[in-house]
């Protein structure tokens, strides 16, 4: 939930309302907030958050495109030991 309120937050100081989010306005804010210094793990856990998000408004006929299925899927590499 927090991850959406950062979402929303970005979103409404630009204008823009969760539905109406495209991909560049998604990518921006992921890249905004990766230069906060967020972990690895976070960044996995917010894009992972976003993309759930906009795929559950698709699949409810909320919005009309999904914006977050262009996302890189934010998936942690494995470590080889």
């Amino acid at each position: 939930m927090r991850d959406l309120q950062k979402l929303d937050d970005f979103l409404s100081a630009r204008g823009i309302a969760l539905q109406d989010a495209d991909y560049e306005a998604l990518r921006d804010f992921v890249v905004e907030v990766q230069q906060h210094g967020l972990t690895p793990r976070s960044s996995a856990r917010l894009i992972s958050s976003i993309r759930c998000f906009y795929k559950y408004l698709y699949f409810y006929d909320k919005i009309k495109k999904d914006p977050g299925e262009l996302l890189a899927n934010g998936r942690l590499r494995a470590k080889l030991t």
